[in-house]
C-alpha cells in the first residue's frame, strides 16, 4: 500500500470518512483515467482505502466505514510466453533446483508456490500425474491434479536422481 496510498491520500486525505461520497469516488476514478492510469489500478487503490476504513471502523477509530465505489474490475490480461522466451528461460544459467521448477511451472501452469510446495508423495510417476494440492481440501483457490508431460517427467526424474 506504500504506492497506492499516495494517490488515495492526495484525493481523499483531507476529507473525513463521512464526507466520502459516491461522487468523490467517481471523481477519483475519472482523475486516475485522465492521468493515464488503467482501470486495474483504479480498482485496486480504492479497495485499499476500503480495507483501511473497514479496519478503522472495526477498531472503533471511526463511527462507520463509508461506501467506497470502484470501477468494474477489468478482465485479467492474457499474456503468454513466446517460444523464444521459453527457450531463453530454459537455457538460463541458474541453480540446479531452479531448472526443474521452471520446467514444472511451464508444463503444468502451476504457480510458483504450488511448485515449491510440491512433495514427492504427490508425484505419481507410474500414472503420470502430479497432484498440486497440499491436501484434499487444498488452498482456497484450489489446485489441480495434472498430467505429467515428458519434459516434466524428465525434470522430476533428474531431480530425484540428483545427489
Amino acid at each position: 500500500m506504500r504506492w497506492t496510498g499516495k494517490p488515495i491520500l492526495a484525493h481523499f486525505g483531507a476529507h473525513r470518512p463521512d464526507r466520502i461520497s459516491t461522487q468523490r469516488c467517481r471523481a477519483y476514478t475519472a482523475a486516475r483515467r485522465a492521468a493515464g492510469i488503467g482501470d486495474g489500478s483504479s480498482w485496486t487503490e480504492p479497495g485499499h482505502l476500503r480495507t483501511a476504513l473497514n479496519g478503522a471502523a472495526r477498531m472503533r477509530m471511526i463511527e462507520f466505514s463509508p461506501c467506497i465505489e470502484r470501477p468494474p474490475k477489468p478482465s485479467p490480461r492474457d499474456r503468454h510466453l513466446t517460444h523464444v522466451e521459453i527457450g531463453r528461460l530454459l537455457a538460463a544459467d541458474c541453480e540446479p533446483h531452479i531448472a526443474p521448477a521452471i520446467t514444472l511451472m511451464l508444463s503444468t501452469a502451476a504457480r510458483v508456490t504450488a511448485v515449491l510446495e510440491l512433495a514427492w508423495d504427490r508425484v505419481d510417476m507410474r500414472r503420470g500425474q502430479i497432484d498440486l494440492r497440499r491436501d484434499t481440501t487444498g488452498p482456497r483457490k484450489g489446485r489441480a491434479v495434472v498430467p505429467m508431460k515428458s519434459g516434466a517427467r524428465a525434470a522430476l526424474t533428474a531431480a530425484k536422481e540428483a545427489p
